[in-house]
């Protein structure tokens, strides 16, 4: 399993997925409806590549040593970063968590409810 790394200032810093960031999330131990809903917001919004979600991954996963003040990520992600392409990595970092099931199960779902709202809109109004 490769580490999920991303490169700020010609810097590459690895992301943290202890459950400190988790915890600075709102995933928290035994709230597993939240938990549930939580994830899915964040995996919603990396799927449709939304920057404020990116922000928020990169700000819980980079650790204190790392030195970058949650200005200067914001400032990467709103000025620098290729936001889909950060928020597809960060997809797959997700992935490969202790919540990769559900992480997965929820993926499975927004692409099946996205697929049935891709026909809705193709039917013919009547």
């Amino acid at each position: 399993m490769t580490k999920a790394t991303v490169t700020i200032n010609k810097k590459a810093y690895k992301l943290n997925k202890g459950i400190g960031f988790f915890r600075s999330l709102g995933i928290l131990p035994k709230k597993t409806r939240e938990n549930i809903d939580r994830l899915g917001d964040i995996v919603l919004g990396l799927r449709v590549g939304d920057a404020f979600v990116v922000s928020e991954l990169l700000i819980a996963g980079l650790t204190e040593e790392d030195l970058l003040s949650n200005e200067q990520i914001e400032d990467f992600v709103f000025s620098d970063a290729d936001v889909e392409k950060e928020a597809a990595k960060l997809l797959d970092f997700l992935k490969q968590t202790a919540f990769s099931g559900l992480v997965n199960q929820i993926l499975e779902e927004l692409e099946t409810n996205l697929k049935k709202a891709q026909m809705e809109m193709e039917k013919p109004l009547s």
